[in-house]
C-alpha cells in the first residue's frame, strides 16, 4: 500500500532591508538565504534592490511590481524551474 504522493514547496522573498546583497541572509524573510530547492520572490518595494556576486541556484524566480535584479559579471544565476 502505498501513500499519496506530496510535494513541499519553499519560498523566500527578498526583503533587502540591509543591503544590495544577494549573499546576506539578513536581506531575505526569515534570514534564510534561497537555495536550489527555493522558490525566490523579489518585490520592487524593497529599500536595496538585490545584486548578485557569486554563483547561485533556485528553483524559480519571480520579479514583482517593477523589480530588478543584477547579476554582477561573472556571476551565473541557475534557475531550474521557470
Amino acid at each position: 500500500v502505498y501513500s499519496p504522493e506530496f510535494t513541499l514547496k519553499f519560498g523566500v522573498t527578498w526583503i533587502g532591508s540591509v543591503s544590495k546583497s544577494w549573499e546576506n541572509p539578513l536581506n531575505w524573510g526569515c534570514g534564510i538565504m534561497p537555495d536550489d530547492n527555493t522558490d525566490v520572490i523579489i518585490n520592487g518595494t524593497a529599500v536595496f534592490t538585490p545584486e548578485l556576486s557569486a554563483n547561485a541556484t533556485i528553483r524559480s524566480l519571480k520579479l514583482i511590481s517593477s523589480a530588478n535584479l543584477l547579476i554582477k559579471t561573472g556571476a551565473i544565476l541557475t534557475i531550474r524551474k521557470q
